[in-house]
């Protein structure tokens, strides 16, 4: 029988801007009695939308695929509209007084207008102006402010809360009987939850057996980013009558004496595509397997079959297929089995592979177990090294000058 569960734990802390967790780290965990292994599924920007699509396709893999399926809402994940309250973004103050001007152009008040009731008005303000037979559309400024006091840090914190997710998963089902342990954990994401994916790999090599992902970037995207700094917006949201240039709350900038400064080893760390760190990752775990879908008009693609062609010259095993436009769940079902029956194959190999008590020379080492303390990485950058170290508690960052 399906069971589906919610959990809460703490989050890890952030190293890089040193501003403190609002809230406790949620994600959802849907699986029967016997499970073949742990899939992650990392939403992209905008996957807060549809919370019900999100729960649907976790419940429907675990079901169909006997593996314990797993959503984490990360920090940062809640950047969207939802018509779920509990994960729906708040505006800044200038965005309520931008829709307030708006609606005043048109001779509306909105003395009762606030950063959380902003969707009633602004639906009235498009039919509104629907109704006036305007023409061209208006548009506004947004800035989107994910609950509990997130913020977009663009990558570190949110892979991170995603592992921490996995490492109590798999003590859950350690305890529970199931060998949560030794279980293989494979990240399916798409796009950002695919640049996600690849960057769980690269802080916890020994964590991620196996990656699929569709069109996740193979470098940080500046224009994102930096989308305040360079004066363009992050998104848009179109309705009927209005056009909505968006933002998601953010710290990071590269202007001069900015207190938040998004450094040169800022960029290096979230880099995929990086080639020292590729041998750093490589040699922390030689065993993770790659399956990327793009399509050759995404401005990344040339990035990511330069990436591909890194991992291969590694060594790692590492696959770039065209995208065809499929939806998650036809992704899954054509990539998923065959990848659980080659990853089910390398775990049963034999105890001493899966022990690394009796397996000194490392081989077949993504069969230890990651959440035993030990494990840490450290990427050296421009300026700065950043560490990740499994700890008790959860993975953390760390990062020491050089």
């Amino acid at each position: 029988m399906l069971r589906d569960e919610r959990f809460e734990i703490d989050p890890s802390e952030d190293a890089e801007l040193g501003v403190a967790r609002g809230g406790r780290l949620e994600f959802w965990v849907s699986h029967e009695e016997e499970v073949r292994g742990i899939l992650l599924l990392v939403g992209g920007q905008g996957a807060n939308e549809d919370l019900c699509a999100l729960h649907a396709l976790r419940k429907w893999a675990a079901s169909r695929f006997k593996i314990a399926a797993v959503s984490v809402f990360y920090h940062g994940f809640d950047c969207r509209f939802s018509e779920d309250e509990a994960h729906h973004p708040r505006l800044d103050a200038d965005s309520v007084e931008n829709l307030r001007k708006g609606l005043a152009r048109i001779g509306i008040k909105a003395d009762e207008l606030n950063e959380k009731n902003y969707l009633a008005f602004l639906d009235f303000y498009n039919q509104a102006l629907g109704y006036m037979g305007l023409g061209s559309k208006k548009e506004l400024e947004f800035t989107l402010i994910p609950p509990n006091g997130d913020y977009q840090n663009h990558g570190i914190l949110a892979a991170l809360d995603c592992l921490n997710a996995l490492k109590a998963v798999r003590k859950k089902f350690a305890q529970a009987g199931g060998g949560g342990g030794r279980l293989p954990s494979i990240f399916y994401g798409s796009f950002y939850g695919g640049h996600l994916a690849l960057l769980c790999a690269k802080i916890a090599p020994q964590a991620v057996d196996c990656v699929i992902e569709t069109a996740g970037e193979a470098l940080p995207v500046l224009e994102r980013i930096l989308a305040k700094d360079l004066e363009r917006h992050e998104f848009v949201i179109e309705y009927e009558k209005v056009r909505l240039n968006c933002h998601t709350y953010g710290l990071w900038s590269r202007r001069e004496g900015a207190k938040h400064y998004f450094s040169d080893d800022a960029y290096l760390v979230r880099a995929i595509l990086n080639a020292e760190h590729l041998k750093i990752q490589h040699a922390a775990n030689p065993h993770t397997i790659f399956v990327s879908l793009g399509a050759r008009e995404d401005g990344g693609f040339k990035d990511k079959q330069t990436l591909h062609l890194a991992m291969q010259e590694l060594g790692f095993r590492a696959r770039l297929e065209a995208y065809a436009g499929e939806g998650d769940a036809e992704i899954l079902e054509r990539e998923l089995p065959p990848m659980l029956e080659a990853l089910s194959s390398f775990f049963s190999i034999s105890p001493a592979a899966q022990n690394p008590a009796q397996n000194p020379d490392g081989q077949n080492s993504t069969a230890t177990n990651p959440a035993d303390g030990s494990a840490e990485i450290c990427y050296p950058c421009r300026d700065k090294i950043y560490r990740f170290r499994d700890t008790e508690a959860g993975l953390v960052c760390e990062i020491f000058s050089k």
